[in-house]
């Protein structure tokens, strides 16, 4: 995720009002420090909170191309981006940039997120992993079951929670977060080579293979473990079916760790988190490491998340 400032807004440098879809409990506390940062300077923050992502970039994009841009929004980096920037509509950071040594201190992979055509447009705020599966530890013992490893393995543990009357997987049914459960599937059931192929080449060939079959079929069969009412459902609402054991598995990113300390939760007491498929994910030049994402006993360092 990162953050871009329209080319307008930025004369009212005292005052900002910021366009944002972070509005669950443990996000809100997120935002709320950028907020406290920018008060603490003198400014003002104006507070523009929208539920969804999708909607949240919609607004934003209306505002900005319809001359009334927010001093800043939040984004997941696309094509929205490329084309605000393209069009002039955004504000050059290079100078925020030189002057707090961005391409010496960032990740490279997060320097060339944040420029077009050499030049930087937004502030990186968030470098997360997706592919997570959370779970309700004493839901998962009164099962019997250990820890699936492979996503294989979680349908002979989802069986027995489904038997016991309980959400075996819950599901945020909006399209982003069930799109990147594909992904998910896709890196752990057709591997890391199959996955890349397909997502920076879009290979033809690889998705004709057995391996994108395989996981298209693994997606597929998750149907049948989902309750009626993820439709449209919140991540945040999606992650307290588990909090709560009301359901057993989740899968999401990195984030959902806030959401599950905000509600008193602890790691490895009340829930858990683990990648399925993990020896299929790990690169053997493996360049990034997860810390404190939740405590994994086997620490993995991946190149692709």
């Amino acid at each position: 995720m990162a953050i871009a400032f329209g080319s307008q807004a930025v004369a009212q440098e005292k005052r900002a009002e910021v366009i944002h879809f972070l509005t669950a409990t443990s996000e809100s506390a997120a935002i709320g420090e950028f907020a406290k940062a920018f008060k603490e300077r003198g400014g003002t923050w104006v507070d523009s909170a929208v539920a969804g992502g999708s909607t949240a970039k919609t607004l934003a994009i209306n505002r900005i191309t319809g001359g009334t841009p927010p001093a800043a929004a939040m984004f997941n980096l696309g094509p929205e981006f490329t084309e605000l920037a393209q069009n002039g509509l955004l504000r050059n950071l290079d100078d925020i940039a030189k002057a707090n040594d961005w391409r010496g201190k960032l990740p490279q992979a997060l320097v060339d997120a944040a420029q077009l055509d050499g030049h930087f447009y937004v502030v990186p705020t968030a470098l997360n992993g997706q592919n997570f599966i959370w779970y309700n530890k004493a839901l998962l013992a009164a099962t019997g079951a250990a820890e699936p490893k492979t996503w294989q393995e979680l349908f002979g543990v989802m069986d027995k929670v489904k038997a016991a009357g309980k959400i075996p997987f819950a599901v945020a049914g909006q399209k982003n977060w069930v799109t990147q459960i594909f992904w998910a599937v896709l890196l752990a059931e057709g591997g890391r080579d199959v996955y890349l192929r397909v997502m920076t080449k879009h290979d033809e060939a690889a998705v004709r293979s057995p391996e994108f079959r395989k996981a298209v079929e693994t997606f597929v069969r998750l149907a049948g473990y989902i309750d009626p009412g993820s439709s449209g459902r919140n991540w945040n609402d999606t992650a307290n079916l588990v909090i709560t054991g009301k359901a057993a598995f989740m899968q999401m990113g990195t984030w959902a760790r806030g959401e599950f300390n905000a509600a008193g939760q602890k790691p490895d007491v009340d829930y858990g988190c683990t990648i399925l498929g993990l020896d299929q994910a790990i690169s053997s030049r493996a360049a990034f490491s997860f810390i404190q994402n939740c405590r994994i006993r086997r620490r993995p360092t991946l190149r692709n998340s």
